[in-house]
């Protein structure tokens, strides 16, 4: 090679792996035709570029690591936050941070079952709340209507639990599973059903008999009601939905890495590799 032309990357690099593997300095001069001190000169600052790129690739990993574990952690978010209904949606009241990763999320796997579940459970809980509000001011009444000569209720509590209960029954659950408990650590009997206390202040244990039997007689009434018939329905899709979701966020979690990429994704892409640990992919 003539004296005097430029050298390129590649060709410094071919120099330093010979001077590496045991080739003299001199000898690579005299096949390159170029002087020992440009030799040296050039296996410095071949060093220099290599380290440079071992920093960049082992900077840009760990931020991939963070990348991928923050897309994961949405994902378990997603997954304890589907158990719960919200008519504002999975994501709630989230920042633009999180909506952000949501999106990216989605561009990592957009043909997952996750996205069409998401969809199915907002719908859901939007209309199981109208569903709520609408038969919870129909319990009320009945409970005004019901209980005014009863000393000692809650309506709250009573409205809570009845609701709750026809719930538990529309998913296939017993309410009998909520179980009612006596509190009267306080120096007066409260009476709990649940989380739900539907009495305070009662000063006779008859007066709590007589308060759970109403609250029975009330639950079963409301059972043998037309309140069960829709409502088991729309509460089997969201709980279908609830499950794909949970499903789906454990596969993502167990597959660790995700395939593809998005606009969140250091450097704008993925380094080579990165994404080649696949498993078989529930979303195609």
């Amino acid at each position: 090679m003539p004296r005097g032309t430029r050298i390129a990357p590649a060709e410094r690099r071919g120099w330093l792996e010979q001077y590496e593997h045991g080739t003299r300095i001199d000898k690579i001069a005299h096949e390159a035709g170029r002087t020992q001190r440009t030799i040296n000169e050039h296996l410095a600052q071949a060093r220099r570029e290599r380290q440079q790129q071992e920093v960049t690739a082992g900077l840009l990993t760990q931020a991939y690591q963070r990348h991928f574990a923050q897309l994961l952690e949405l994902a378990e978010t997603l997954g304890q936050a589907a158990p719960r209904v919200n008519p504002r949606g999975i994501l709630g009241t989230a920042d633009l941070d999180t909506k952000m990763l949501y999106q990216g999320l989605q561009a990592h796997v957009p043909r997952s079952r996750l996205w069409r579940a998401i969809k199915t459970w907002e719908e859901s809980s939007r209309e199981l709340d109208r569903e709520s509000q609408k038969r919870r001011s129909t319990i009320e009444v009945l409970v005004v209507e019901k209980t005014a000569v009863w000393p000692g209720i809650l309506t709250e509590g009573f409205v809570g639990s009845l609701w709750n209960a026809v719930l538990m029954a529309a998913e296939g659950r017993s309410p009998d599973e909520m179980g009612y408990r006596v509190d009267s650590s306080g120096g007066f009997s409260q009476l709990h059903c649940g989380n739900f206390l539907l009495s305070d202040r009662v000063p006779t244990q008859e007066g709590l008999e007589e308060i759970q039997r109403q609250h029975q007689m009330l639950s079963q009434a409301l059972m043998a009601s037309e309140m069960l018939a829709p409502l088991d329905r729309l509460v089997s899709r969201w709980q279908g939905a609830r499950d794909t979701i949970q499903e789906e966020v454990m596969v993502l979690r167990l597959r660790q890495i995700l395939p593809g990429q998005c606009r969140l994704c250091p450097g704008g892409e993925a380094p080579s590799g990165i994404h080649s640990t696949r498993t078989r992919r529930s979303d195609e």
